[in-house]
This record gives C-alpha cells, structure tokens and sequence, in this order.
C-alpha cells in the first residue's frame, strides 16, 4: 500500500513539473518559429497586432572537448541567414533615409532620439555582425549559467524598448536565458501600461515589474536585481539591440571565475538615423578623468594580445551593460542605495570589484547596440544633484585620491554626500585593497592620459566672441563636447590649455613654453570672435582672417540640413600653439590681415615671416549658433 502511495506521490509531482515547465517551452518554440513583427514600412502601434515571420531552428553544435570542458559552438547559423536575407528600412543596421520632415523637434522631444525613425524600423531588425573575424571560430562551455536579462525603463519609446526585447530572445541561445525583467520606473506614457502588459504576455520567459514611485536608475536596478532567479544577472539599458551570439562570450568567462564583471563592446546606433557601427577605436579600455568624467584609454602594448578578440581588463565600466554573478553581486552589497537617481554608480561597482576580490574585463565577442541620446528627455526629481554621488563614491573608495577631484571641483569638498558608514564597513568587511592599489595595479596606465597632477599650462587667457561679449564656458569641459558661450564673467579665472585639455587656471604663470603643449587645441569661433592668449598684459589676437581667401558666403552643410549659421556669421577654426604665446602681437579691436599676423608671429618665433603660417585655419561648421565644439589633434 505504502508502495502505491509513494509512487503515485512520484506521478503528482512530475505531472506538476510538466505542468510548470511544458508552457514556457511552448512559449518560446512558438516564438522561434514565428516571431512577432512589424512591417518595416508601416507603424505599429501599442494596439497594432503584430505580423508573423517564419524563423529558422539553429543548426547543429560542434562539440570539442579542451582542457576537461566540453566546449561547443554556440552560434546560430539558420538564425543568422535568415537575418542576412532581410531587407527593408534599417536592415543589416544601415542608416534611414532621413528627410527633413524626420528630424522635426516632436521626434525626438519624449525620448532625446529620433521615435518617428525607430518606428519605421522592424522591431526584428537585422544588423551587422562587426566582431572581428576570430569571434566565429570561438568555443565556449556546453554548461554556461543562465541570466536574468534586466532592462529598467522609464518613459521609453515604443519601438526602441520592444526591439530590445526582441533582440535578446532572438540573439540568445534559449536554454540560457533565465528571465526578462522589465522594471518601469513609474512611467506615466499610456502605451507602457495595459498595452506593454498585453504585448509581453505574448513573449516567452518576459515579466513587469513596476515601481510604486520615481526611483531612479540605480534604485531600479536594484529592484530587478532584487527579483532575479538566474544565476547571471544581465543589465542592459532599454534602447539597445543584442547582436551575434552575444551572449555565451559573457556567460563563459563568469563561467571560469564567478568574481569577474564582464561587459559586451558597446556599439553605437545613431539616434537620428538609426545608423549601427563601432565606437571610434573600438576595444578600449575604460577610464576617467579627475573632474570624474567617464573616458576611454587605448590598450597599452602590455596589455595587448595576439589574439585582438580575447577579452581584455579594463579599470571602470561604461556603467549601463554588463553582466555579473548574482551572488558575486550581492556579496559585494549590490549597488550603493545612497546614489541617486543615477550618475557615479559605474564607478562604485568597477572600484568595488577590483579593489575587493573581483576583476572586470570587455569582451570583444560580445556586441550590443545603444542609442546614446541627443539629450536627456525627462526631468530629474528636484533635489537630486550627480555631484553628490560623484563625492560619495569619492569618500568612500578613493581615499586620497579625491584630493585631486576637489582640486578641479572645489565645490564638491563641502557638499554633504548624506551618511556612508555603511558603505565604509562593507569595505572593511570585504578587506579591500586601497585606491593606491587600484591605481598602480589596476589603472596603471590612466595617469598618462589623465595625469593627477597637471603639468604646467601652455597656454592660458580666454575666448571672447567680441560681437556678443560671450566667452567660451570651461566649467564643464569635456573634450569632443560642445562648448557653450556664456557671460564673461571676471574673476572665474582664465581658460588654460594643456596637453590637448582645457581646464580653469586660478592664478596666472609667469612663463609658458612650447614643451610643455604637446598637442594642438582646435577651437571653432564666427568670423566676430578673436582667440586672445594672455601673458600679462601681452595678448595674442588670433582672428578669423577675410583676407587669407577664408570666409565662405555659403555655409558648408550636409544636404537636407537647415545653415548652421548665416552668410555674415558663417564659421572658421583657429589653433593656438603655446608657442604663440611669447608673441608680441597687440590685441585689438579691429581685425589685422592673416598675413600681417603671421609675419609678427613668425618673426617672434625666428620663421622667416612666411604668411603661409595661417593655413591652418579650416572653415567648419558647428552645430548650432549658440555652441561651439572641440577636436584634439596630435
């Protein structure tokens, strides 16, 4: 009798089982095999019903056995032609057709990129595998753990969220995807409610999470972190596209050593035509300056492999993709809850990981697309200040780094970052290394593009537009950024330019030298402006030359774009050498010919007063009247 029981116990409990897992796996056969779409000539809306394509099964897996791990070919190659074969508006990844209709302000006005374009485009859209070549011969374990897929949301477009979700389940090997977890931050768009409810119903493995209030980015990611089964956590933002086997690069190397953050080389989709290519210098290691701007550094020679495709270290992460092992995750206190909204948190979670244990590293055979927006589309709660969580993280990891921070913003040293001992102690519990171990281990290279300590400037005064009496604004400088005009105000301090950066300089210096400008500062200023570089009293005048045969009558514009400026106030660039500064030219207000110019400055230099010397002044338009923009050039 007791026999019976038992196995009819067995039965219940295995019928149960199929009862639980036999849907799921209905849900995500019938989406590999039709997946939803839009047509790419047409909108779908929130309230649309999708079309259905037909989708190829994967082919088979070539197993190898390596080192004691069965190591398998993980890509889909039935996916990836019928992805080859699509044809249509953003198809392969290449740019839309843009008319001037495209680019009016209402497109991009709810989500800082081009909705009306994202909206043409198939939310299965191809794009075009950019790994380098190396990257489809790999192998990874036949085990990999699997991940819950986090993508917090806040007012996010139609199109640009759903292709995100699409991406992932049509890029990721199935079995590896634990969950997708939206979480909204309190979202107040009608099409992210019952319609998104609706949708994501239809999709295998997707749920909602929602907040009861504005969170902000970090706190969201908290929350999907929070709920996660996998045994990965993904992060991704929500207009992102997933490219070619994406996935098992990530997932093997936490695989091999759960302590390492890993991230994907992040591409860029251009936020008005919808465009996909590689960041300028592709695989670059992740850095900063000491103003805490997020930089990119190239790989040193040390660092470099035979193989370009081997995932490499980095210092600091981009912040917004990347993926850990959840309880690597938590053990490391997850993110600071005392950040807010968002800002800084790239930097607490790369110092924590390196310092306490852990190593991060990109992987160059893992690409996702992001659209970096033109601006930022929704309004950030009051109160919430990016410098507070710059300064927090600074208390709590630099130690005496943050000297140097406060040196270039002052205002931050007394600015209250609220309570961190709970932070300190995790640092303590966790027996971290100090930032000087981060430093010269981790981040030894940084210094030599972003030197703590600043040589002396090569060059300092101000740019004046002498027509508005604007000057260039240096408070927030950073470098191929726009720079915007702003009220000359006195006692703000000079610009200062050195070694290809612009910083504030406090105080003047009795002597600048040609040495120590190693690289040249391109500024784009009208035809009214004049470049002044201060010695005492001794200014150089660097105009924009009539003349020389510069000025255009007729902006240079890209077809379909509206002037950048009118045929009075077309623009020009002009450089400016340290060298220049022992020159002895007088400023004025009126204008001197570019070969008058440059016969005092080459005389002043010991040339042979050539006026040849202003042909390194460019026209070149800027983006608009009211910033002007800057280039380094070696």
């Amino acid at each position: 009798m007791r026999r019976k029981e038992k196995r009819l116990l067995q039965f219940a409990g295995l019928l149960i089982a199929a009862l639980l897992f036999l849907p799921n796996v209905g849900l995500w056969s019938l989406y590999r095999d039709r997946v939803f779409d839009n047509s790419p000539d047409t909108v779908e809306g929130p309230g649309g019903i999708p079309q259905i394509q037909a989708v190829n099964r994967a082919g088979k897996d070539v197993q190898v056995i390596h080192d004691g791990v069965q190591r398998i070919d993980w890509h889909n190659y039935e996916a990836i032609k019928t992805d080859l074969s699509r044809s249509g508006n953003g198809e392969q990844g290449k740019a839309f057709p843009l008319t001037d209709a495209d680019r009016v302000d209402q497109a991009y006005r709810e989500n800082g990129f081009n909705i009306y374009v994202s909206d043409r485009i198939s939310l299965n859209r191809s794009v075009p595998d950019i790994r380098n070549p190396n990257c489809i011969k790999k192998l990874y374990a036949d085990k990999l753990p699997n991940t819950s897929v986090i993508i917090p949301f806040h007012n996010e477009g139609w199109s640009s969220l759903l292709r995100t979700v699409h991406s992932v389940l049509n890029r990721s090997p199935p079995q590896l995807i634990a969950e997708i977890i939206l979480v909204d931050d309190f979202s107040d768009k009608e099409h992210l409610k019952e319609a998104l409810e609706k949708y994501m119903v239809r999709l295998p493995k997707v749920r909602i999470l929602r907040t009861k209030k504005r969170e902000g980015l970090i706190r969201t990611r908290l929350l999907g972190a929070g709920a996660a089964k996998g045994e990965v956590i993904t992060f991704l933002d929500s207009h992102c596209e997933a490219n070619v086997n994406w996935l098992p690069p990530l997932l093997d190397r936490i695989a091999d050593n759960r302590k390492t953050i890993v991230c994907p080389m992040i591409d860029v989709i251009d936020h008005d035509n919808f465009g996909y290519e590689t960041q300028a210098g592709d695989a670059m290691r992740g850095a900063f300056d000491w103003e805490m701007y997020y930089k990119r550094i190239p790989i040193p020679n040390e660092l470099q492999k035979n193989d370009p495709s081997e995932p490499f270290e980095s210092p600091v992460m981009a912040g917004g993709l990347f993926a850990v092992d959840r309880k690597w995750f938590w053990e490391l206190g997850g993110y600071d809850t005392g950040l807010e909204i968002w800002g800084g948190e790239q930097y607490e979670i790369s110092f924590k990981v390196w310092m306490c244990g852990g190593r991060m590293e990109d992987i160059p055979c893992s690409r996702v697309g992001h659209i970096y927006r033109k601006y930022v589309p929704y309004k950030v709660p009051g109160g919430v200040s990016l410098a507070r969580n710059l300064k927090r993280v600074a208390e709590v990891w630099m130690d005496e780094y943050a000297e140097y921070i406060y040196q270039r913003r002052p205002e931050y040293r007394h600015l209250s970052a609220g309570d961190m001992s709970a932070q300190k102690e995790l640092r303590i519990r966790l027996n971290c290394m100090n930032f000087k171990w981060f430093m010269d281990k981790v981040a030894w290279d940084l210094p030599k593009h972003y030197p703590p300590v600043e040589p002396p400037a090569g060059a300092w005064g101000e740019v004046r537009n002498v027509g508005s009496g604007m000057c260039l604004e240096s408070k927030h400088v950073v470098s191929g950024s726009p720079i915007r005009l702003e009220s000359c105000v006195k006692g703000r301090g000079d610009v200062s330019w050195s070694h290809g950066q612009v910083s504030k300089s406090k105080k003047s210096e009795s002597k600048a030298t040609s040495a120590s400008l190693s690289r040249v500062i391109l500024l784009f200023v009208s035809l009214n402006a004049k470049v002044m570089c201060q010695l005492g009293s001794r200014p150089i005048v660097r105009p924009c030359c009539e003349s020389a045969g510069l000025t255009i009558t007729e902006p240079v514009i890209q077809p379909g774009r509206r002037p950048f400026c009118s045929p009075t106030r077309c623009f020009c660039a002009a450089t400016l050498r340290s060298a220049e500064c022992d020159g002895v030219v007088p400023a004025t207000d009126q204008h001197e010919s570019c070969g008058g110019e440059a016969k005092g400055e080459q005389e002043a230099e010991g040339g042979d007063g050539d006026s040849k010397r202003c042909d390194s002044i460019h026209h070149h338009p800027p983006h608009n009247k009211q910033s002007l923009s800057q280039q380094e050039l070696a």
